[in-house]
């Protein structure tokens, strides 16, 4: 659905643009134990910190011609002035760390670790590598159709004849939807899970054909391996981490050989030409700040947890609504350590209250480990009125919205341009569904119990109807608020709709104009999201509750997973699903149901135990609404 058979344009023809060398002394640094407590804050003032906008190509860093080469590089597509890479050097922030931003660019690509080049060792010869990582980004939605975070590299042909794959793994996301082999395109094929670090990842492996963007692969098709972690880390996003990246090449070299001809092991070549850690997006405004990135080649990376000590895993709900600082610091607490945590929101934004191991609405909060414990720090926005909370709303510019059609949409046809404050979106062709087309702004966060107020100009250039959606923007594409048949006329009209958000909090909700009703065009103006006034404000995020007044949903957790029951209100098929906060499904049961009947399933995730947290069921009964409810693992 998002990557295309061009996307590789980007990510290979870097190799082959600019080379500078810059020799700086010194082999990777190791630093700490616990990379999720490598949070100094960078500097940009500091000697040795370097900036590229817009370049196009590589750059070797230090220890040339060594085993323990390293360097950076960016590439990007499109848009390549919008886009900026800073290096910060080693030994600032604890480690390793540069900065990459975009704007926009059709495919841009920043990334930092081993450089061999085609010198390189094959992937066994290396010792046993391995990356700790930390870092903060934007967003979910600000990284266009696909993206990527995680470990990225290729390895080629020993004998210079151009036979050459990428391999990536993925760690997290910036995109709307869960990385998967939907969609990543047609000729890709899906694998054996595999488990690594304790995670489960699946497999997948695509062909590019020949003439697609490898430069150098002398008009031969390539391939591709991807590991996609499946369950994210706690906290959400999977901010730090460990990375086994050797364990993930022994495992591709186990997969079987599918009857297409594609395995793993087919595109794991004698040569590693890098192992680098990556911030890749098509589209999108956003940025990834990493300000630790650590590799090894012997294996030394994370921690290990000493008998009767015990983890504290704090997140923040929504991300983007603040902090929390812990007292003392560490990775791990022996038992009967008492920690204090403080929430600091962010500007427009406060605090709402503990929960998970803690609990009340002051600032503060004591846990007492005595066992791996679990907290969410839960933010509600402040509430302005004027705020618009959608990107370029006003049409001053088109950033921020998509206009999806073609196989994924129906086959449907069309193209949009901005103009004059205003959006002119022309359909030539639709598909059978109301929203084949549609004109989209992801990556609007929406929390739990605040009210919202719709309002956009709208007119046609013939009378028609079309649909105005606030909906998940992943997931099952959850519907908050929906009106089918908005009716436009050939002359301007302001609409104007208020909703209360009364699902579990989204932080990539998606605006949606489904124009799938009739072509012609349709032109919009004037889009505004806005919190409705008098509102609290204090907002119950992921409230491990039921769902409705009467709820026939329950969930509790179990030893691999969650058990769900409930009882049928009628016959027929229904779907139980079991989402991460990010609305990725991690688990789903497919029903026939008889109505008066009670039901019970476990969603047990693949790769075995849930990490602590938040997770969301849902209930579908056939095609209608989603019945859905929080539930907390310990």
């Amino acid at each position: 659905m998002f990557m295309s058979d061009f996307k590789s344009v980007a990510a290979r023809a870097a190799h082959v643009f600019i080379a500078v060398a810059i020799v700086v002394a010194g082999a990777l640094p190791t630093f700490g134990e616990d990379p999720c407590l490598q949070t100094t804050k960078l500097d940009p003032s500091k000697t040795g910190v370097q900036s590229w906008t817009g370049k196009k190509g590589s750059e070797v860093l230090g220890n040339k011609g060594t085993d323990d080469a390293y360097g950076v590089e960016t590439w990007t597509e499109a848009g390549g002035d919008k886009t900026k890479f800073t290096w910060y050097g080693p030994n600032q922030g604890g480690g390793f760390a540069y900065k990459a931003e975009w704007t926009e660019s059709t495919d841009y690509l920043g990334r930092f670790g081993y450089f061999w080049g085609i010198d390189g060792k094959k992937w066994d010869k290396l010792g046993d590598l391995c990356v700790d990582y930390n870092y903060t980004r934007s967003k979910n939605g600000t990284g266009g159709n696909y993206s990527y975070i995680g470990v990225y590299g290729w390895t080629i042909s020993s004998g210079g004849n151009g036979v050459e794959a990428e391999y990536y793994i993925v760690e997290d996301w910036f995109g709307e939807n869960q990385q998967a082999a939907n969609n990543l395109g047609d000729k890709c094929q899906t694998h054996s899970d595999i488990t690594v670090d304790g995670k489960t990842y699946q497999v997948v492996t695509c062909e590019r054909p020949a003439g697609s963007g490898c430069v150098t692969c002398n008009g031969k098709a390539f391939g591709q391996v991807f590991s996609i972690r499946k369950n994210m880390r706690n906290p959400q996003p999977a901010t730090c981490g460990t990375i086994s990246i050797k364990k993930h090449f022994e495992e591709w070299t186990k997969q079987k050989t599918e009857k297409s001809g594609q395995s793993p092991a087919k595109y794991i070549y004698e040569k590693t030409y890098e192992s680098k850690f990556l911030a890749e997006a098509q589209g999108g405004t956003g940025w990834l700040d990493a300000t630790f990135i650590k590799f090894a080649r012997d294996g030394k990376c994370g921690f290990d947890i000493p008998a009767n000590n015990f983890t504290l895993a704090v997140s923040v709900s929504p991300s983007e609504g603040g902090t929390v600082s812990r007292t003392p610091s560490a990775s791990y607490y022996p038992s009967g350590t008492s920690v204090s945590l403080t929430a600091t929101p962010a500007s427009g934004w406060q605090f709402a209250g503990w929960g998970g191991d803690a609990s009340g609405t002051g600032a503060t909060a004591s846990v007492t480990i005595n066992a791996n414990k679990t907290v969410v720090a839960k933010f509600s926005p402040v509430i302005d009125p004027n705020k618009n909370l959608v990107t370029n709303g006003d049409f001053a510019k088109a950033d921020g919205w998509t206009f999806n059609s073609g196989s994924s949409y129906g086959n449907s046809e069309g193209s949009f341009n901005v103009s004059s404050n205003k959006a002119a979106i022309s359909i030539t062709k639709t598909g059978s569904k109301v929203w084949e087309p549609q004109f989209v702004q992801n990556g609007i966060t929406l929390v739990e119990g605040m009210k919202y107020r719709l309002a956009f100009d709208a007119y046609a250039s013939a009378n028609r109807k079309i649909g105005v959606t606030i909906q998940m923007a992943g997931g099952d594409y959850t519907t908050y608020f929906e009106d089918t048949a908005a009716t436009l006329t050939t002359t301007s009209k302001t609409f104007t709709y208020e909703f209360e958000m009364k699902a579990p909090s989204d932080e990539n909700g998606r605006i949606g104009f489904n124009l799938g009703q009739a072509t012609g065009t349709v032109t919009l103006s004037n889009v505004k999201l806005n919190y409705v006034s008098g509102t609290s404000g204090i907002a119950g995020s992921f409230r491990p509750t039921q769902a409705s007044a009467k709820p026939t949903l329950r969930a509790v957790p179990s030893a691999s997973g969650v058990k769900v029951s409930f009882k049928a209100s009628e016959s027929g098929a229904a779907t139980l699903r079991l989402y991460s906060l990010k609305g990725d499904v991690l688990s789903t049961v497919n029903l026939q149901t008889v109505s008066g009947k009670s039901y019970t399933s476990a969603l047990n995730p693949a790769g075995g135990k849930l990490p602590g947290g938040f997770y969301m069921v849902g209930l579908q009964r056939g095609g209608g609404a989603v019945e859905r409810m929080a539930v907390l693992v310990r």
